[in-house]
């Protein structure tokens, strides 16, 4: 009983998409063989619709693969839950993505991560069907792979390998030439590489966001150079996922209070004066999306400047020692496209 009702929630998932991916790819070209040819980009919203700013991004940069989340897999807190895990924030599709290959990506919670373990065959089986529903659905071809992007740690390794394993079992019946990739945090570079075909280093994140004396936490060259020990001998192919966001945080009495989700006006006087260090003390009483600040109230606002990703990237390229190293960038939105000009894109591309 509880397996049927597994399989319904994951395989119905389809029917919360709505529009069509006929013309998501661009003509008839064929996929890329190599992972490390090419650049791509992240979509990570909950609706697939592209503004012009997106799509001139797609076309200037010569954008080939789109990794696009599909869905979240999250434990069911329901108190009506019949199963351990849930697909959540499902993607509705409204439009078209000009690339020449889409890759549905899969975001694993480790505490659903810790739920699958031992039943990982049944929960690939799941996965799979319903991606390949959620391309059906919006006239997508079937999926040639499938990543799953998961900061497995030690007691959740085990289970995240198996479930690579069974997901390209499951990716194979669909295509014979599927293939599966994984997301790489830095930390996990000094562990066994997960069984996938290749990998993508996910160098953005890097520092403490909560932590009120961090200077950065998307991205600094110190935070990232203890783990380039690891980069020579790991062994998988690797791809790197670079940061082009930008974010406000909120700390109270230096306690963390989240991640402002709407804009907010620092350059106003009446509101916030600046501190130094990227930092603004709030005056007075404000609401920022769901997040209600105080006067005293502290917002440090970060984001990368293309000097330090490209010397990030150059400090990769000289531990790993690739000729030509593929870059992904983290995420796909006009505002954050709004951060760099376009030559800044193309260097660090």
């Amino acid at each position: 009983m509880m397996m049927m009702t597994v399989f319904r929630k994951f395989a119905l998932g389809a029917v919360a998409c709505t529009g069509l991916l006929s013309c998501m790819t661009k003509g008839d070209a064929p996929a890329a063989e190599d992972p490390q040819g090419g650049n791509g980009v992240y979509y990570w919203r909950t609706m697939l619709q592209l503004d012009s700013v997106e799509r001139r991004f797609l076309q200037v940069n010569d954008v080939k693969r789109g990794y696009v989340r599909f869905f979240d897999i999250v434990v069911d807190k329901s108190p009506m839950a019949m199963d351990p895990v849930m697909p959540n924030a499902t993607l509705q599709v409204k439009d078209s993505m000009p690339v020449d290959e889409v890759i549905p990506t899969v975001f694993i919670t480790v505490d659903a991560m810790k739920e699958m373990q031992a039943l990982e065959s049944m929960w690939a089986e799941k996965i799979v069907k319903r991606i390949c529903n959620m391309c059906s659905y919006n006239g997508l071809p079937s999926p040639r792979e499938v990543q799953l992007d998961c900061d497995w740690t030690g007691q959740t390794n085990s289970a995240f390998f198996n479930l690579c394993r069974e997901v390209k079992k499951e990716l194979l019946k669909v295509n014979p030439k599927g293939k599966v990739s994984s997301t790489i945090r830095l930390h996990q570079l000094s562990q066994t590489p997960p069984p996938v075909d290749y990998g993508v280093l996910m160098v953005y994140n890097t520092g403490s966001f909560s932590n009120p004396n961090e200077y950065n936490s998307i991205l600094t060259e110190a935070s990232v150079k203890p783990y380039m020990k690891y980069l020579a001998d790991y062994r998988l192919d690797l791809v790197y996922a670079l940061p082009i966001f930008k974010w406000e945080l909120a700390f109270h009495d230096d306690k963390f209070q989240g991640i402002l989700r709407s804009g907010v006006n620092l350059d106003n006087e009446q509101l916030a004066i600046p501190m130094g260090n990227n930092r603004y003390r709030l005056t007075q009483d404000t609401i920022i999306g769901s997040t209600r600040l105080r006067p005293g109230d502290v917002i440090r606002k970060e984001m990368v400047t293309p000097a330090t990703i490209t010397a990030v990237k150059r400090m990769i390229e000289r531990e790993r020692g690739d000729k030509d190293i593929s870059v992904i960038l983290y995420s796909l939105d006009s505002e954050n496209i709004s951060n760099y000009t376009e030559d800044e894109i193309k260097q660090i591309y």
